[in-house]
Parts: structure tokens; sequence; C-alpha cells
């Protein structure tokens, strides 16, 4: 019976390398805890800049809701407000983050366990969307994470206290 096809094909053993998917996936959570802290601190930074527009508390929702909404209103307030400490953040570039950890957080990762490459699938409004993210591009966009984290916390804890000197004109604290 010739089918076109020779057994020899499927006698062949996968022989991608385990270790990918096990470094993905600690890439994978690293990525998830650095965006958690920054949903964590977040709201925190919003409210001390509302409490700075208005101190009796009527805009305290602008530190609430989903993240995508939090985003928005702190565009928002940085727009209205330029002195309150708003700008701590770049919106366009946590908005770029956020949207690669929901697309790796939500998506199926479908390795080819003859050459190790990968995809994630997600679904995508219906359809099944595929995408490519490395493990390195995971590592980098966790460092961005982390470091408006960092901000955020910086934020937190000095951001009620004034400079104690004034610097010179021109310069800026290191």
């Amino acid at each position: 019976m010739a089918s076109g096809w020779d057994d020899e094909d499927y006698d062949d053993p996968p022989f991608a390398d385990p270790q990918i998917r096990v470094e993905y996936e600690a890439a994978l959570g690293r990525l998830i805890l650095a965006h958690n802290e920054v949903d964590h601190r977040l709201p925190k930074a919003l409210q001390r800049v509302v409490l700075r527009v208005s101190g009796d508390g009527s805009l305290n929702a602008f530190a609430t809701g989903s993240f995508a909404q939090r985003l928005a209103n702190l565009e928002l307030l940085q727009k209205a407000t330029t002195d309150l400490g708003a700008t701590m953040v770049d919106v366009v570039e946590l908005r770029r983050l956020n949207a690669i950890r929901n697309n790796v957080a939500h998506g199926h990762f479908d390795q080819n366990p003859f050459d190790g490459s990968f995809e994630l699938v997600g679904n995508g409004r219906g359809t099944q969307k595929r995408t490519r993210y490395q493990t390195s591009e995971l590592e980098s966009a966790t460092a961005a994470l982390l470091a408006i984290a960092s901000t955020l916390h910086a934020h937190e804890v000095f951001g009620d206290f004034p400079p104690i000197y004034d610097l010179p004109e021109g310069a800026s604290p290191a």
C-alpha cells in the first residue's frame, strides 16, 4: 500500500530541548510578577495625585477601575496637571507592556516538539490569534515593568516630601 508517506517519518522521537519551555515559564512568571507589582502600586500613586488635585476625596474614583481605566485616568491627569506628580509614568509605554502581559498571560504555549520553535495561541475576539514572543522580549518587558514599579514605589515613599535642597537652575537630581 503506497501512501506517499514513508513510515520512517513517524519513527523519529521529538528532540526539542525541554529547557526552552522551562526558561519561557520562568520569564513569564517574572513578567507577571512585575506587572502585578505595577498593578498594585498604580492606584496608590493615582490616589496621591487626585488628593493633590482635590483634597476632599471627590476624585477618588480616578484611582480605581480596571488597569486600562486607571491608565486612561492617569493620562487624563497628566494632561490636566503638570506639577502634581502625575507625570511619573509613561502611559504609552505602560499600555504596550500591558498588551504584552495580556498576550502572554492568556496565550497557550504551542511548541513544535521537533525544532523547539513556539508560538502563543490565544483567543483574539473569536479567532485564534498566533503571536511570538522570545524569552528575551519577556525579560526586556519585565525590566521595563520593574523600572516603572520602582518609580511608583519611590513616588509612594517620597511623593509627599518636598526636596531637602534647591537645585541650581537647569540641574536635575541624579
